[in-house]
Parts: C-alpha cells; sequence; structure tokens
C-alpha cells in the first residue's frame, strides 16, 4: 500500500480530487481536517487536553467541545493556536500511524491518501511515499472560495496575496495535478500516477 500526501492551497480542490481518487481507485482517504475535529469528541484522549486547557467555557450543554468558541479563542491568539496545535496534531499523526499499520495488515487498499492542508507544517510528509500538490489558478480559486464558503473579497484578496505557499507546494511536491479544467481532465492526471 503506497501512502500519497495530498496538499495545496485553500480553495484548489482537494477534497474534490481525494473524494475522485478514493471513488475511482482503491484507495483510503483520510482528511486530517475530520479528523482533528474528531479527535475533539468526547472520549478521545485529545478531548480531555483541550478541555484542560481552555476550561469548560468551551463546553456545550452536552459536553461537547463547541468548536466556533475554541476558534474564537485561538484565532488571534498565536500561543494559544501552538497549545491546541500541540495537541491535536500529535494525536492524528499517532491516529494516521496505526491506522496505516491496521490497513496495510488488512491488505484493502492500493494507496492511502492523507489530505491535508498543513501536510509540511505538521511533518505529516514524512509519512508519505509521494506527495501530490492541487494547483488551481487564482481565478478559480476565488470563485470557490465565494460560492462554497462565502468569504468576503477583502479575505479572498488576503488570501490569494500569500502565494509564498502555493510556490512552497510546487517546489516540495512529487507531483503536480492541475485543477483548472473538467474533473475528467483530474480524472486522467490521476489515473497516469496511480497506474
Amino acid at each position: 500500500m503506497k501512502i500519497i500526501g495530498l496538499t495545496g492551497t485553500v480553495g484548489c480542490g482537494k477534497s474534490t480530487v481525494g473524494k475522485l481518487m478514493h471513488d475511482n481507485f482503491s484507495v483510503k482517504l483520510v482528511m486530517t481536517d475530520e479528523l482533528g475535529h474528531f479527535a475533539m469528541k468526547r472520549g478521545n484522549s485529545a478531548y480531555e487536553k483541550v478541555v484542560n486547557l481552555f476550561g469548560i467555557e468551551i463546553l456545550t450543554e452536552t459536553g461537547e467541545i463547541d468548536r466556533k468558541i475554541l476558534g474564537n479563542i485561538v484565532f488571534e491568539n498565536k500561543e494559544k493556536l501552538d497549545k491546541l496545535n500541540g495537541v491535536i496534531h500529535p494525536w492524528v499523526k499517532q491516529y494516521l500511524q496505526e491506522d496505516i499499520a491496521k490497513e496495510t495488515q488488512l491488505g484493502r487498499y492500493q494507496f492511502y491518501v492523507i489530505e491535508s492542508a498543513i501536510l509540511f507544517e505538521t511533518g505529516l510528509n514524512d509519512m508519505c511515499e509521494e506527495n501530490w500538490c492541487i494547483d488551481t489558478c487564482d481565478e478559480i480559486r476565488r470563485e470557490r472560495l465565494k460560492v462554497s464558503r462565502g468569504y468576503s473579497d477583502e479575505k479572498i484578496v488576503s488570501i490569494l496575496s500569500n502565494q509564498g505557499e502555493k510556490n512552497y507546494f510546487m517546489e516540495h511536491c512529487d507531483f503536480i495535478i492541475e485543477n483548472n479544467r473538467s474533473l475528467d481532465d483530474v480524472l486522467r492526471q490521476i489515473e497516469k500516477l496511480l497506474v
């Protein structure tokens, strides 16, 4: 089972490409955003640590962590964000290591794909045999961010002005998938890399 990291800038279509891979090939797709949310569910070890760090004020009436309240706390406080990441990122990495070991033993998939916007920042790229970058032109990203996420023009301009991130991905990934045309075009690119 080959392990592939899938990354790219916000609005490039990582989730769409990951889903195409999952739906058309022997791929187990794991999205680290979803894993991070799962880590904070009551009953997981990260839950207790996050509540101990930020207090019971972040809990809903049912005792779950209110991600919106927590997000407001860490949004403009790098120190608190770093503390949160110091709990969540190691939990996600451990989960992935255990899941990869399990799936390797079961032999159900040819490929294990880790979709993450922060693949390199968290060191998850080191777990992967190949790292793929999804590249999309700014015009399409702008439209996606406006339509699917409801971002304001100001926020989109701010996001798109950070081209250093895009260049970093392009330089550090093994392969680049261009996501500027049809899904069929993307599928053809994936097929060339996987088959």
